[in-house]
């Protein structure tokens, strides 16, 4: 669902700015 979602999208984007470090 949405919140499913939410959470694939914050979790991409945590992952992709540990990456940029």
């Amino acid at each position: 669902g949405v919140d499913s979602l939410n959470v694939a999208a914050a979790s991409a984007v945590a992952f992709w700015q540990l990456g940029k470090q």
